[in-house]
Order: structure tokens, then sequence, then C-alpha cells
């Protein structure tokens, strides 16, 4: 696809027909080209934005012929460098490549213009749909000053001259939109293949769009009550990342959400990558967990200009404003049966091909990089899908976000040490906690006890006997703080990766340690854990 960019789209000014349209040696055809030139010009001028009307080109009697000769023309306008010379100045050299190549620019943008001129006039569409009109085109990335131009997108062929016996292989291919280049290809055989060694657990209540986390992040920063859906993933990230240790975790989600994920602390075995950008990488093909956050989609006007120029057709519109609207589709679950999930799909079946290219077939390359059917009992994948969209995979679990957001003491435990003091909770982990209170009230409230008849203090609490199922492998220390005369606190670490003293005196303050590390109670049970 050619002028898709939306950085760096293909544009003709409307004053391009207008500046000098000398053919070199040639004054007749100079005259023709200025003729035609002016006509197309007058005609487009005249003409409210949008897609090109091709009965517009019609009424001005504009003719495929003269369009082609007005092509030759262009061409022939294309300019060499002639002018240098060995040993001339570097400087020189410079200057006047340079200004041969804005040149030769202008004459190819001018010839692609009359080539989907003639394109448009050969079909049988009421519009064209590669050439689309805006009288307001901003001459730049900022400020207000606008011209006429007409923005070009379309399809490049195959040159029939490359064309020979070929293969097609592809996870995730369109035959409609592949036979748009290679229109003689057969039917494709479809390969299925067991990943009995990976589970795959998909959450099916929300989208979680990279503009929607981003921008609860930026409310979050200026009001603390609001939501803040970042780091709520960033904890999902770091307490799935710790439940796969010491194997590694691939992240894959937009670019914006990289950037925005990327500025805050995860562990060390967490990746990350973004879609568009992971096709064909064969790095992550020993990932213990990959994590798909959100997806790609474009909105529904941008997939349409995309399919006129694929399909060289007109499509149906959607309503401007609307979104795509939703239908029921099935996800094949591990246990045989089939859950239905909607999710949107274009009217068009044209726009919905590269609306499902652009979406669901990215999510598939994604997950082809974890390699699921090369795994073995030995090296098992998990897969994470965080985004509402049916993929042609098998799923062994759908859930929702809210149901896979890990707690407080879930969060603690994967930084691998927590305290049982409230006090030294919202000291140690400030991030979680604003006070001593905000903790006893969050850890409560997870826990799904009542307030009434719980202590301050969690060691003389059932909370006590929650923290110790949820850090189940975990030791138990005792500790008091320098100058601190009551009974001792607690804390339960991994000694994996915790060495308590140094974490507590880093985290708590300077602080002594009584005794000696231990399994812990659980009080409830009246044994060790």
């Amino acid at each position: 696809m050619r002028g898709q960019d939306k950085l760096k789209p293909v544009k003709l000014w409307l004053f391009s027909l207008k500046e000098d349209r000398r053919v070199p040696r040639d004054d007749g055809g100079t005259a023709d080209l200025v003729a035609t030139s002016d006509r197309v010009n007058t005609m487009l001028l005249r003409e409210n934005p949008g897609f090109l009307r091709r009965k517009a080109l019609i009424d001005a009697g504009i003719t495929v012929d003269e369009l082609k000769a007005a092509l030759q023309l262009e061409w022939r306008r294309k300019k060499g460098i002639g002018e240098v010379f060995p040993n001339m100045p570097l400087q020189r050299v410079q200057l006047i490549c340079g200004l041969v190549a804005a040149h030769n620019q202008d004459v190819w943008c001018l010839a692609t213009f009359w080539d989907l001129l003639i394109r448009t006039l050969e079909s049988d569409n009421e519009r064209s749909p590669y050439l689309y009109l805006n009288p307001n085109e901003r001459t730049g990335l900022t400020g207000s000053n606008t011209r006429p131009a007409i923005r070009m997108v379309w399809r490049a062929d195959i040159h029939h001259t490359w064309r020979a016996p070929t293969i097609v292989m592809d996870a995730t291919m369109s035959p409609d939109i592949v036979r748009q280049f290679l229109p003689d290809m057969s039917e494709p055989v479809r390969i299925s293949a067991s990943t009995a060694h990976t589970y795959v657990r998909q959450i099916i209540d929300r989208p979680m769009s990279a503009a929607m986390l981003i921008r609860s992040a930026n409310n979050a920063k200026s009001n603390r009550t609001r939501e803040n859906h970042v780091l709520d993933v960033m904890r999902f990230i770091e307490t799935r990342a710790n439940d796969v240790r010491p194997g590694r975790v691939l992240v894959v989600c937009q670019l914006d959400l990289e950037a925005e994920l990327g500025n805050g602390s995860l562990p060390d075995n967490v990746q990350f990558a973004h879609f568009n950008g992971i096709a064909g990488v064969n790095a992550w093909n020993d990932v213990a967990l990959l994590i798909l956050i959100g997806r790609t989609e474009p909105p529904p006007q941008e997939v349409e200009k995309l399919a006129r120029a694929l399909f060289d057709t007109d499509v149906a519109e959607m309503p401007a404003g609307q979104w795509y609207p939703k239908v029921d589709r099935g996800v094949q679950m591990r246990d045989g049966g089939v859950a239905v999930i909607q999710s949107p799909a274009h009217p068009d079946r044209r726009a919905e091909a590269v609306r499902s290219q652009i979406c669901e077939a990215e999510l598939i390359q994604a997950i082809g990089r974890g390699r699921a059917i090369n795994r073995t009992a030995a090296d098992p994948l998990q897969i994470d899908i965080l985004t509402a969209y049916p993929l042609p995979i098998v799923v062994d679990e759908l859930t929702t976000w809210e149901l896979v957001q890990p707690t407080d003491a879930e969060v603690m435990r994967s930084r691998g040490a927590v305290p049982m003091n409230y006090r030294d909770m919202a000291t140690a982990y400030s991030d979680l906690f604003t006070s001593p209170h905000a903790a006893q009230m969050r850890l409560i409230r997870e826990f799904g006890i009542g307030i009434k008849g719980v202590n301050r203090n969690p060691s003389q609490s059932p909370i006590e006997s929650y923290l110790i199922g949820v850090c189940d492998g975990f030791l138990s220390i005792s500790f008091r703080r320098k100058g601190f005369r009551g009974p001792p606190s607690k804390l339960l670490f991994d000694p994996q990766r915790i060495e308590p003293l140094a974490w507590l005196n880093e985290r708590i303050g300077e602080v002594s340690i009584q005794g000696k590390p231990r399994k812990p109670y659980l009080r409830s049970r009246g044994r060790r854990r």
C-alpha cells in the first residue's frame, strides 16, 4: 500500500498543476500538458471535499487518452544530473543533486496523479478509490495555513516480470487480500496444530485500548481519586512475572503504551515489544509467559480508505462518528465447548477483511512469538490475552479484567517481602498505601471480612492467616525498630530473593533482628505451612 502513512501522506498540491509545466525541447507537448493541467485544476476547484467523482471528470470532457498523454509528457520532465562532473566541489554537487531531487519528486507525484486519474476513469466506480480532495489541507505540521490538495492512496501491484510459481505461507492469510496481488492463487490449505502445553486465559469485558489506558493514567495524575489503569496493568505484569520466575515474560502492546509502561519499575525478567514490530521475530520462543494488552484497530474511515485502494473499488461507508457494530463470534474452548463473544465488524466485507488484518491478525502474530506448537511438558507456555477480541485459537479460560487484578497482598508477595504491621506496610510500600489506615482498610476489604472486631495489628487478626496463605513458601522473621519498646513486628519474605535485615534497613529504617527465620504458622489450622 502506498500513501496510507498518516505521518508521510502522499499529496499533490493543486498549485503544482499551475506551476512550470515545460517539457524539455517540446513546445507542442508543453502546450498540451498545460492545457490538460488547467482543465483538471479547474474541475478540482469546483468539486466538493471527498473522494473524487468519476462523473466530474467525464462532465469536464477529460478523456483517458489525454490523461495517458499527460502521463508520458510528465515523465519527460524528469531531470538528470549532467551538470555534475569529476573533481567538482562537494557542496556544489549536493546543491545540484538537491534541486534535481526536489524537481523529480514533484514529477513523480504528478505522474502518480495522472495514473490514478486514468484508473478512476477506466473503472466503474462512482468515486475514485484513490484520490481524496481536501480544499483545506494544512501546509505544515503546525500552524493554520491551508491549501487545496489531493491525497493519494493506492495499491502497488507485483510487476508481471516478477511473477513466478509461488507458495504463499501465512498464519494470518486473508485470501481476498492476497488475490489482489496474486489473482491466480488457489484456495489455501489450512493446517491446525496442537498446543497441548499452552494455557490461554483471555478477558472478555473490555478492549484495553492504549488511548483509554493512557487517558486514565493522565486523569489519575491530576485527580488521585480517579482510576489509573496503566498502574493496574503494571501491577498485573509485576505479579504475573513473579509467578513464572525465573522464566522470561514478553509483553506485547501498542507503541504508546509500551513507552508508558517502560517508565515504571518492573521485574528484570519482563521484556516489551509492540504490535506491527514483531512479525517473524524468533527471539522469544522460550518465554514462560506471553501477555498481550489491547490491539491495533483504526477507525472505520481509515479502514474504508485502505479497502478502497486495496480492492480498487468503492466500499460501503459507516456514518461519521460511529464505531464498528458488534456481531456474535465463537471462541473454541479446550474442553470442547464454544463461547460466544461480541466483537466489532465492519458491515462491508472488503473493509472487514482490512480491519481484521490490522486487528485480530496482528494479535495472532503476537501470539506466534511464543511458538506454542513447539512447547513440551518441560517448557510450557502461558498466554494472557488482555483484550476482548475472539481469535481462532483454543482458549482454556475466559475471565474479566476485574477478576484477574492482583490484590495488594499479591503485589507485595511479588516484590518478595510482606510486613505484618500496617505501619510497616505503608512505610515500605508507599506506592500502594498512603497511610497505615489505608493499608488496613485495603487488606480488610480484599480479605472480605468486616471492620468490626479486627485489631490494628494484623498479627493478632485473621489477616495474619490470609497473608501467610498468600505468601506460600515464604519464611517469617521478627524484628524491632530502633528505639521501639513494644512487641516485635514480623516480616514474611522469600529467602531466594530477599536478605531480610538489608531489606528492612532500606525500607523500614534501622532495625534489630529477633531470633532466626522460620516457617510461619497458620493459626486457623494450628500447624506450620
